[in-house]
């Protein structure tokens, strides 16, 4: 049976978008049900073409404006935007989690306080326990209650007085303030082809969440916070991003720079946005051929690397910060933008820091590029395959040196994603793709 959760009152349906698509990519089937009097779910999708008891996919998300018995079986989790409809329609509707949302709005407060009475009695919603309010937030919301929910401008401000008015606990009281960048995503969600993240705050995120790990619990499935974010940052990404790693055993035998350029130029050729970064230490200069050998270092001192690790520790990483720091690769109508390699002195203090915020930078560069690409280290220092870790697929550069491939194959990269690049190949040789493909088990994902 799925698992019901309800949302009573004012609209909120931005934020059954955005958690509609976590659980997505964390494997949880989900639809999201308008029930509201004005369809204002069904609404804010653009020319959904809904006809009555259809269900369409929007995004890879269902949506239907009318319950059937089998959904119950069909879906992992169903979201039921009900609106402001009267208690009486709900006599008979069931769901495992409650909440009355109203924003800060003094007339929503008051419609609330109208029905909220009439809500509360149901009783698969009530719960009469004692709580203290200055308990710590759980982690999981509880099953078979019923808590408030306040959207909007001065949210926190207001909690104290908006609770009290709906006779709810502070602990059943969650505020989410809106800020002018939170404000400009749920609108864009209702636009983009890509849901993006990257502006809300970080109360909207924490409820986000907060439902999330509630589901994933209700499900049976545990993950680590580690596995979680991971996730998170999928569906941040939405199905048009990826983060490309290339990598090899052994330095300077395998082709791994000319394989990640030859790959992102060829991507932004076909018109994909492409970013391209470096994790090397020294000779890190996939800059030479891409912009040449006459232009003046000093023109990239405040660009890469370097300077996303400085912005990073002073300021979020927005769009505008992501395309200053990189250099535009040119001839490609600015749709490759390159991050060269640290200009530091130390490697042991770069390497150190890089490992404690690379995954983020990773992940920040990520959200405003169709592909990341990025030229790893080769070997296996900590840094190298931290990166592989936080990588969606890894390309293992490698050649027809049976020395180079029975190293690799002692000891393989530990991910699920990997492909296998043989550079510089020659066709010629008695040691081929055919040889390798039947003698090792691993060479399925082998391009030449």
């Amino acid at each position: 049976m799925s698992i019901n959760i309800a949302f009573y009152g004012s609209k909120c349906f931005d934020l059954l978008h955005y958690v509609s698509r976590v659980l997505k990519a964390c494997n949880i089937s989900s639809i999201m049900i308008d029930w509201s009097v004005d369809q204002s779910l069904y609404k804010s999708i653009p020319n959904p073409g809904i006809q009555e008891n259809e269900v369409i996919d929007y995004r890879g998300v269902d949506v239907s404006t009318n319950y059937r018995k089998s959904m119950s079986f069909d879906y992992d989790v169903i979201f039921y935007y009900i609106g402001h409809r009267i208690s009486t329609e709900l006599e008979h509707f069931y769901a495992n989690y409650g909440f009355i949302v109203t924003s800060t709005e003094l007339q929503e407060v008051e419609q609330a306080k109208s029905q909220s009475i009439n809500f509360s009695k149901l009783g698969y919603l009530k719960d009469d326990s004692e709580c203290e309010e200055d308990e710590p937030v759980e982690e999981v919301f509880e099953r078979n209650h019923t808590y408030l929910l306040i959207l909007g401008f001065l949210a926190d401000k207001k909690k104290k007085f908006i609770s009290s008015e709906l006779e709810f606990s502070l602990r059943d009281t969650i505020a989410v303030p809106y800020d002018a960048e939170t404000a400009e995503c749920r609108i864009n969600c209702m636009y983009d082809n890509v849901i993006r993240f990257s502006g809300i705050s970080p109360e909207f995120q924490e409820l986000i969440d907060r439902l999330c790990l509630t589901v994933l619990k209700d499900c049976g499935i545990e993950l680590t916070p580690r596995e979680y974010r991971k996730l998170y940052k999928l569906a941040e990404g939405g199905n048009n991003s990826m983060k490309v790693a290339f990598w090899s055993n052994v330095h300077g035998q395998t082709g791994v720079t000319s394989n990640v350029i030859a790959l992102a130029l060829m991507a932004a050729i076909e018109k994909k946005k492409v970013a391209l970064l470096q994790s090397h230490f020294v000779l890190n200069n996939m800059s030479k051929p891409l912009v040449g050998t006459d232009v003046n270092p000093e023109e990239f001192r405040d660009t890469g690397i370097d300077a996303l690790i400085r912005d990073y520790k002073s300021r979020a990483l927005s769009e505008d910060v992501i395309r200053t720091d990189a250099i535009t690769v040119p001839n490609l109508n600015r749709r490759c933008d390159l991050y060269i390699g640290t200009g530091r002195q130390n490697e042991a203090d770069y390497e150190r820091e890089l490992l404690t915020v690379f995954e983020d930078i990773y992940d920040s560069v990520d959200k405003f590029h169709n592909l990341s690409f990025i030229d790893v280290r080769s070997g296996y220092r900590e840094v190298s395959q931290s990166i592989l870790s936080c990588a969606d697929v890894v390309v293992v550069c490698l050649n027809q040196n049976t020395h180079v491939i029975d190293r690799y194959f002692a000891k393989p990269v530990d991910a699920t994603n990997v492909y296998y690049l043989f550079g510089n190949y020659d066709e010629n040789s008695k040691f081929t793709l055919k040889t390798y493909r039947k003698n090792i088990l691993h060479y399925e994902n082998v391009q030449q």
